[in-house]
């Protein structure tokens, strides 16, 4: 089993089945037994635009969405992560939380939509981690 950690833009991604969907699904089919996992902020984030928008049936497919796979619980640790991460790094608070979940589930892989995110990520190898960041 190799589970990923799945940042907002890959959801969108994959909830809207927008172009760049193909090559997500491409990426995780590529992986053993894949098992995606996010996070309540990537529910969050990905809920502005189609309740900006009264979008119900997305909002209801995105809700469906997140029942479907597993979510990393907040607690103080993630925070305390991020932060460190952000003290560290160039990082914004989004992306440093989304890291941070990332980091602190039993994960592999990390698939953000972001290049930025990544290059963080490598100057970041002071933390003892197996964590692969894979851009899609």
């Amino acid at each position: 089993m190799t589970r990923i950690y799945l940042d907002a833009n890959i959801v969108v991604y994959l909830v809207e089945n927008t172009p760049k969907a193909a090559a997500v699904r491409k990426q995780m089919l590529q992986l053993n037994n894949p098992h995606p996992y996010s996070s309540d902020l990537a529910l969050c984030e990905c809920l502005v635009m189609p309740l900006r928008a009264n979008h119900h049936a997305l909002v209801l497919a995105y809700d469906q969405f997140f029942k479907e796979i597993a979510r990393i619980r907040n607690s103080q640790r993630v925070f305390r992560l991020a932060a460190d991460l952000r003290a560290r790094s160039a990082l914004r608070t989004p992306d440093a939380l989304h890291l941070a979940y990332a980091l602190s589930a039993p994960g592999e892989i990390f698939l953000p939509a972001d290049q930025r995110l990544a290059q963080s990520w490598e100057s970041l190898q002071s933390f003892d981690s197996n964590l692969q960041v894979v851009v899609v």
